[in-house]
């Protein structure tokens, strides 16, 4: 008779209709269990993943591996490996040459290295190039298919498939199987498992009168409740949120506060909503690309700003800009994958079949991110503290959306309509704090260029007639000049900050009338 904990976790794979974030962990504890048993029945062929890779992994990619290829020989691809091997020729394969020879000159692996092969792992390879020395595909991307159940001396202690394998692995080690434990420790267990939290004594009083009454199917229905219930979510979120680096803050430097607590939430609510897996990866990477994006897509995107910056002063906007970009690639993979992409940031994989140019490959997918370490941490999305208000504040961002877009295209008719605008042909201008500036016409427009040192914080006034034929103003235009025109065309020089515009209207009596200003529009951020 198996344990009760082991059948419920294999109830959820055959009972799910679609894959889903909660239910996936069913399928995955199958697929561990049945590849951890490694069983076979009868002659089977050499198997590449499971005895070949291994041997290669142990005494040969130390030094001919994805790193390292001395003499230009890689056991992680097949291409690099091929002349060493005669397919189907044992004999005649440099392979078995070198691993078999007598002479320590020749051996390899070489002596300072290690052990050589056993007179068995050389059987295994002469048997794999004698059946044709097929180089199976890396075991982590092969999708895995149900083994055939094991024969073992007492099948009516399994319950389910999976504890065949169970069982049989037992077997083989010389173990029999411990006693069903106590319906109120295993609900113990479960509780913790599922929700982290113990079961109340009231919840120990109740699942063991089911018990008594119902039997086994108490036991379906506690574990029903338990992921019913909100702390199931927040257990299992926890997980998800290490793997994704979530922080209240931004780390590194000053260790700044970060507001992005609302992604903890979503994730709680994916998995206690039962998310299927497909749209709870869609939603995290390319929330906001979907078609009609709700708050909620918005929100999930957040797994992929939650990067370390650093606001120091003096910090580099586009380095922090890349490592965002780098640690979005490694999430990625790690995530989603279960591979360390890390590496091959500055190397092709040692043991998986990812080449150093690949990751830059993939890296052209977030390559066009601008958040960097800026303290506004733009882009923001402005999020209602009560979910019910998600869809109506996203029916509003989209109305700003639309009217922000009306507002900048009148913006740029009207910056790049050369008909509307007059020159200024004469104007005086004048400093104070001791800053000297002068005033020219250069190509029948007026301008103005301080002199020597600029005291600190400068008022200019400029004064100018309204143009010939102009009577009415409804914007103008400041246009900011290099120092070095030519030197400015490839390379930045220092700037300057424009804090504060007054605009006045003085009229024919002297009195000066203060004109308002409805908005700014600069080409530049």
């Amino acid at each position: 008779m198996s344990s009760p904990q082991l059948s419920w976790f294999f109830r959820w794979d055959v009972a799910s209709v679609s894959t889903s974030v909660a239910r996936t962990i069913g399928s995955a504890l199958w697929m561990l269990s049945a590849g951890w048993c490694g069983w076979a029945q009868g002659d089977q062929p050499v198997d590449f993943n499971e005895q070949v890779r291994p041997i290669f992994n142990q005494h040969c990619v130390a030094c001919h591996g994805g790193v390292k290829q001395a003499a230009g020989l890689s056991f992680v691809y097949p291409d690099d490996a091929s002349y060493i091997v005669e397919p189907g020729d044992p004999d005649a394969s440099l392979l078995i040459e070198r691993v078999a020879a007598e002479d320590p000159e020749e051996r390899m692996p070489p002596v300072d290295h290690g052990p050589g092969l056993s007179p068995a792992e050389i059987e295994t390879l002469r048997e794999w190039i004698a059946a044709g020395a097929e180089w199976g595909q890396h075991w982590s991307f092969v999708p895995p298919r149900p083994s055939p159940l094991p024969e073992v001396s007492n099948p009516q202690w399994c319950r389910v498939p999976i504890d065949r394998f169970i069982l049989w692995r037992l077997e083989q080690s010389g173990l029999r199987p411990n006693p069903d434990m106590p319906a109120d420790r295993w609900l113990r267990k479960v509780a913790l498992d599922l929700t982290g939290l113990p079961p109340s004594p009231e919840q120990r009083e109740r699942f063991l009168q089911d018990v008594a009454q119902r039997g086994e199917l108490a036991f379906a229905s506690a574990v029903d409740r338990l992921l019913d219930s909100p702390a199931y979510g927040e257990r299992w979120a926890s997980v998800w949120l290490d793997v994704m680096r979530y922080a209240d803050s931004k780390g590194l430097g000053q260790d700044g506060r970060r507001t992005i607590w609302k992604y903890r939430d979503w994730v709680i609510r994916a998995l206690n909503n039962d998310l299927p897996y497909d749209a709870f990866t869609r939603q995290q990477i390319a929330g906001d690309l979907l078609p009609d994006a709700t708050m909620e897509d918005l929100v999930a995107t957040a797994c992929h700003r939650l990067t370390q910056t650093n606001e120091e002063g003096g910090t580099d906007d586009e380095q922090f800009r890349v490592e965002a970009v780098i640690d979005r690639i490694n999430t990625t993979w790690l995530a989603w994958q279960g591979l360390s992409f890390g590496c091959v940031q500055c190397h092709s994989h040692p043991y998986d079949p990812i080449r150093h140019d690949e990751y830059y490959r993939f890296m052209a997918f977030f390559n066009n991110t601008v958040d960097c370490d800026l303290e506004s941490d733009e882009p923001r999305v402005a999020v209602p503290m009560d979910l019910a208000d998600y869809g109506r504040a996203r029916v509003l961002d989209r109305q700003i959306e639309r009217l922000q877009e009306e507002l900048w295209r009148d913006e740029f008719s009207l910056l790049t309509d050369a008909d509307l605008w007059r020159p200024v042909v004469e104007m005086e201008a004048r400093s104070s704090n001791q800053t000297r500036v002068v005033t020219q016409v250069v190509d029948g427009v007026a301008e103005y260029r301080t002199q020597g040192t600029v005291a600190q914080r400068p008022t200019i006034t400029l004064e100018f007639p309204l143009p010939p034929g102009v009577d009415r103003v409804t914007a103008v235009r400041f246009t900011g000049l290099p120092r070095n025109e030519e030197r400015a065309r490839i390379d930045s020089e220092w700037g300057w900050v424009l804090s504060h515009v007054r605009l006045e209207l003085v009229l024919g009596d002297g009195a000066a009338e203060e004109l308002k200003i409805a908005w700014v529009v600069a080409d530049e951020p």
